[in-house]
């Protein structure tokens, strides 16, 4: 069904969305969780576990917003000290706010992979253009601005890789029992090494931007009655 629906709409139902969970209650969010795991369910080429890789990568960025919000949200006290300020002790108020924004964030990261996995990269480019076309009577340059968008979606999945070859052949090396600044640096080291090395093989080439063509009317139903749920949520 996804191949059916214009990729300029999928990108507005997903930035409603993320817009409505962001901004609305836990029955908003429940609900856009169940439509997420049903997306994924139907849609064979979604990569869940892509998704998986993506969240690990940003388990520090998510151990810091825990404690940003359990240390500096005032509240009832998850645990009393006698030599502890209470001003020091986390909260259950921000242990809940914590939690909260953490999950928004693992639905967006799943929302963002499902619509990469689905949408072939010529026709995100042509939604990307679609979008930016008004912004032109600005001074943007849309096509530009949309080529560079899909460029950087391109790169970072190839950095994905670059970064799984380059473990693999630290790993090969025997550096898998040096110390962790060691591997840290060695790893660094070779990532860099592959990237230089990708750059000069990569040959020049000419991209076309594909043609843009607009949404059937009736497909802006979806978008449509996703922010009417929302609104009624």
């Amino acid at each position: 069904m996804a191949e059916f629906i214009h990729p300029a709409v999928r990108l507005s139902i997903l930035l409603i969305t993320a817009t409505a969970i962001s901004l609305g209650n836990y029955l908003v969010l429940a609900t856009a969780f169940l439509a997420v795991a049903f997306c994924y369910w139907c849609c064979v080429d979604s990569e869940f576990r892509q998704g998986l890789i993506m969240l690990k990568r940003m388990r520090w960025f998510f151990l810091s917003i825990t404690i940003v919000y359990l240390w500096f949200t005032p509240g009832e006290p998850l645990f009393h000290l006698t030599y502890t300020p209470l001003s020091l002790v986390p909260t259950f108020e921000g242990m809940e706010l914590g939690l909260h924004r953490i999950f928004i964030l693992i639905l967006i990261i799943f929302m963002v992979n499902l619509l990469l996995k689905t949408t072939p990269q010529p026709r995100l480019l042509a939604a990307i253009y679609w979008w930016l076309r008004p912004m032109k009577y600005i001074g943007m340059n849309p096509p530009r601005a949309a080529l560079r968008i899909s460029l950087v979606l391109d790169f970072v999945q190839q950095g994905h890789e670059l970064i799984g070859e380059a473990r693999q052949s630290v790993m090969a090396k025997g550096e898998g029992r040096a110390n962790k600044a060691r591997l840290l640096g060695v790893a660094v080291g070779e990532v860099i090494y592959r990237v230089e090395q990708k750059a000069d093989q990569q040959p020049l080439t000419l991209i076309d931007l594909p043609e843009v063509d607009n949404p059937a009317p009736v497909q802006w139903l979806l978008p449509v009655g996703v922010l009417c749920i929302c609104l009624s949520l």
